[in-house]
């Protein structure tokens, strides 16, 4: 009894098993500092929060695949239920120590969770003491990826006013930046976009959690305010690029996005329809050649060319070339507008080549002339020429 010691907790919110799970994440940090210290090569928790990372963050598991250029997802899905894991953790610990986990537990509680000392029965050297900066960071990812894979209704300032409620310390976002995201979207390769895919999932997190705090730095400054502020115009770009991509990112997060972001932010009319129209198409999947497109125009115009001539319907307005452009081509300066630039021998000179110098030839034969009168054409031995056979005049022999 003397261990047990009285703890009056504030009134429960909706949000205290959310408040549980961080707690269980600060422990594992604590383990993670004790295992170390027994061998930290083989104890330590630094590839399981990794794995976790890698799989809390993304939307599918990639499925082996024999081509480099075309990449391929299992569509079942890659999700992890966080509690879950923590709690098979600390289960198969307690099945595992059996009466000496109250002793464990208490070794666990005398180590530091931000040094620990990294002792390995193969090191040569001595014991070292490491600070667990990266696996804080990983771990705060952790639970920030967890918060944003909620339903869009928990926003992350009312987590952390309760975590202030229970003086506990919430997640360390890192500061808005968008530099692997721009990288990742000008990347004109797949073996590229794959190699920058983890880091710009990490990334995503951590801007929509600046987002959802209200980073004024996401803020158009040179916008009027009004009650909601302006988003910056080249931040909202890259929001419907990341809502646009379903294989990316997971779906929680791109529906947080198309939930909060409209309601903390004032989006114009034309904002909100583009990012509404953006997340309904999936950028991840193939899209074909130009070549394949203009194969399938031009067996659409044959189809209607003979619907026409059997049918009889009229469908030229079908076949017409439309009046109006693109939406992507609207404000731009069309084609026919732009200068061409000069051949490379008129750049220095305005003045045109002179025409190269031929021969004259004149055709000395005598000019063709249509015949008045009428009837065919028969050879006359005679004269030695072709003769006109009229209806009076008489012809020898074809032949003689």
């Amino acid at each position: 009894e003397g261990k047990h010691r009285e703890v009056r907790l504030p009134p429960l919110t909706v949000n205290f098993t959310h408040i549980l799970t961080l707690l269980k994440i600060r422990w594992c940090l604590q383990l993670h500092s004790a295992m170390s210290e027994l061998d930290h090569k083989l104890c330590s928790l630094r590839r399981l929060a990794d794995g976790v990372l890698w799989v809390i963050t993304q939307q599918f598991a990639d499925a082996p695949s024999d081509s480099v250029f075309s990449r391929k997802v299992q569509q079942t899905g890659a999700n992890l239920n966080l509690n879950s894991v923590l709690d098979d953790l600390i289960e198969q610990l307690q099945r595992v120590m059996g009466i000496g986990f109250d002793a464990f537990l208490d070794y666990v509680r005398s180590c530091d969770a931000h040094r620990s000392l990294e002792r390995s029965s193969v090191d040569l050297s001595l014991p070292r003491v490491s600070v667990n900066v990266t696996m804080q960071n990983t771990m705060d990812d952790i639970y920030t990826a967890y918060l944003l894979r909620l339903p869009p209704s928990i926003r992350i300032l009312s987590m952390i006013e309760d975590l202030e409620t229970f003086q506990i310390r919430p997640p360390e976002v890192p500061e808005y930046d968008t530099s692997i995201l721009r990288k990742w979207l000008s990347a004109t390769t797949a073996m590229t976009k794959k190699r920058l895919e983890k880091s710009v999932q990490r990334q995503v997190v951590h801007l929509v959690a600046n987002i959802e705090m209200r980073d004024p730095r996401t803020f158009d400054l040179d916008q009027p305010f009004y009650d909601k502020e302006a988003m910056d115009a080249e931040l909202f770009d890259m929001l419907c690029e990341v809502v646009s991509h379903h294989s990316t990112f997971p779906a929680e997060i791109r529906e947080r996005i198309l939930v909060n972001v409209p309601q903390l932010y004032g989006l114009t009319k034309e904002q909100f329809q583009k990012m509404a129209s953006m997340s309904m198409v999936n950028r991840d999947d193939p899209t074909l050649s130009h070549e394949e497109l203009h194969k399938l125009k031009d067996k659409e115009l044959d189809r209607l060319s003979k619907r026409t001539e059997v049918l009889g319907q009229r469908n030229h307005h079908c076949r017409l070339p439309s009046l109006s452009g693109m939406p992507s081509k609207s404000g731009k300066t069309p084609k026919y507008w732009e200068v061409a630039d000069l051949p490379m021998q008129m750049r220095n000179s305005m003045e045109f080549p002179p025409p190269p110098q031929t021969r004259e030839w004149t055709d000395r034969r005598v000019p063709f002339k249509v015949p008045c009168v009428t009837g065919p054409w028969t050879w006359d031995p005679d004269v030695g020429r072709f003769r006109a056979q009229g209806v009076f005049s008489k012809s020898g022999n074809l032949g003689s």
